[in-house]
């Protein structure tokens, strides 16, 4: 039950921060890359100390509150997306995205790591390109050394599990 309370807070804190920096001018393409950090940390604790239906539990669940209040209040989440990109929902995406890799890659195929690779790929990964961008070409733009970092990031990530090489 801890590991639980302390998933729901790491997503909390991350939606938490991204909304921080938002308030604070930072622009959205850069705040929202920030919730993606702690929510690839909540994935990998699931995966760590959760068996599968409950990591896919705890994911439909809180999935399921993010889509409820994006419709509802969108800006409480108005750092990851919200209202701060009404025309996208990335921030609903992301985690069904999540939670379908874990119902399959771990509850059907019965392996944690298949599941967690491509989340952490799409957590760590698009995370440190939007960061890179910003560093780089300080704004919303498509360049190389984005892509670059994230196919550093991705191929860490895919050390984790062997046919991804």
């Amino acid at each position: 039950m801890l590991i639980i309370i302390g998933i729901i807070l790491i997503v909390s804190a991350g939606l938490a921060l991204a909304n921080l920096l938002y308030d604070r001018q930072v622009p959205n393409y850069l705040s929202r890359k920030v919730a993606h950090i702690p929510g690839g940390v909540a994935f990998l604790l699931g995966v760590l100390w959760l068996d599968p239906w409950t990591a896919v539990a705890l994911s439909a669940a809180l999935t399921l509150v993010l889509i409820i209040v994006r419709f509802w209040r969108p800006t409480l989440l108005r750092g990851a997306g919200g209202s701060g990109r009404p025309h996208a929902y990335a921030e609903l995406t992301y985690p069904v995205a999540g939670t379908l890799s874990l119902a399959i890659g771990w509850g059907i195929l019965g392996d944690r790591w298949l599941a967690l690779v491509p989340i952490l790929m799409m957590a760590w990964g698009d995370s440190i390109t939007g960061l890179v961008r910003s560093l780089m070409y300080r704004r919303e733009v498509k360049g190389i050394w984005g892509s670059m970092a994230m196919l550093a990031v991705c191929l860490l990530v895919a050390i984790l599990y062997d046919p991804y090489w």
